[in-house]
């Protein structure tokens, strides 16, 4: 249950702690294949293990169409990453203060109708390099890489790059085209987080069971 989902984000978090070492950005960015492979989920749970292990985290909801973080913290969705992207505000004006201390988020704002676009401004390179100084943690929510370009936009910023899978969703072949389409774009792929794995083929854990974090050689 509950405690092996704690101890597998633990266990992530340490890998991406000396994973980051060798990264060039503190910035850690989630995608999936397809939806519902429990990609946002993991995002926030993995946010908040960090944060509650002291270190300083902005989440950053950058699913600029379907993106819902607000929902889960409970706060206005307004005043996000659209508008920094468009030059209506500033980052620190975007960020919120959660519930949970030590972690902050960046809602994704209105949804514009050109995403794409807007994600490829020099705006968000600004962001990040503003939020790179003040957090140890910037987690990126991005929208799943075979449905839309936006997550190999993003990932030409972003230190570590890791693919979130569905345990009996997502399929090999999706995940091989993920990480196809990721590396084509100059986007290295560290590592893969299960969602939802069957470990023993008698105990289905919740939603989410199980996290594995593979360095690339």
């Amino acid at each position: 249950g509950s405690d092996l989902v704690i101890e597998a984000l633990r266990s992530l978090r340490t890998s991406l702690y000396f994973g980051m070492l060798d990264a060039q950005t503190n910035t850690i960015l989630l995608t999936s294949a397809a939806p519902g492979a429990g990609k946002s989920f993991t995002a926030v749970n993995l946010a908040t293990v960090a944060s509650q292990a002291g270190q300083k985290v902005c989440l950053v909801d950058a699913d600029l169409r379907k993106g819902y973080l607000d929902q889960l913290f409970e706060t206005p969705a307004e005043q996000g990453l659209d508008e920094i992207l468009s030059g209506q505000i500033t980052p620190s004006q975007a960020v919120q203060p959660t519930q949970t201390p030590n972690l902050d988020i960046i809602t994704h704002g209105t949804l514009p109708d050109n995403p794409s676009e807007l994600l490829m401004s020099n705006r968000l390179r600004a962001l990040l390099e503003w939020a790179k100084p003040r957090y140890d943690h910037i987690i990126i929510d991005t929208p799943p890489v075979l449905s839309v370009t936006d997550a190999t936009i993003i990932g030409q910023m972003a230190g570590i790059t890791l693919l979130v899978a569905r345990y009996e969703s997502t399929t090999a072949l999706e995940l091989d085209r993920s990480a196809a389409k990721l590396v084509q774009n100059n986007v290295p792929v560290k590592g893969v987080i299960f969602n939802g794995l069957d470990r023993n083929a008698q105990d289905v854990y919740s939603y989410y069971a199980y996290a594995k974090y593979v360095q690339k050689t």
